[in-house]
């Protein structure tokens, strides 16, 4: 469905604004938070993260950070990505967002036999300069050798 491609993605300083959200409530949460970071910025941001951080994976509880590179302002806090190994898949457009999460944790690992997914790492979307032209963007999804 989505070509993968597992590679290693250097630690990277970020900082920006979260929300405490759920499967259900993802969405709407993750969509009021772009909107509210977007304007904290003082610059359009060449690239920017979308970083889920799971709280209670059991309950599907997680932190989503909207974040780009730069210093905390205007209230934002840091995070960092740390440096590890992720399966990476190019998004069409937002609206595919859900369908490739789904791809990535639940087919996706089936159809290896020498990666599996790392929970300790926090998930990432990566927008750059093809999201504004195209939709596009790419999702990493943290894995670790089996």
């Amino acid at each position: 469905m989505f070509p993968v491609k597992v590679e290693a993605y250097p630690q990277t300083k970020l900082a920006g604004i979260s929300v405490r959200t759920d499967m259900q409530k993802a969405s709407a949460d993750c969509m009021a938070l772009w909107q509210k970071f977007m304007p904290m910025l003082k610059e359009m941001p060449k690239v920017s993260y979308g970083i889920s951080v799971a709280v209670a994976p059991d309950k599907g509880i997680f932190d989503y950070w909207a974040a780009a590179p730069g210093v905390a302002q205007n209230g934002m806090r840091e995070i960092t990505i740390a440096p590890s190994t992720y399966a990476k898949c190019t998004v069409p457009a937002l609206k595919d967002l859900q369908a490739a999460y789904k791809y990535m944790y639940t087919e996706w690992p089936q159809t290896v036999k020498e990666w599996q997914l790392d929970y300790s790492v926090p998930c990432f979307e990566f927008y750059d300069e093809r999201f504004g032209k195209t939709g596009e963007f790419d999702l990493y999804i943290p894995v670790k050798a089996k």
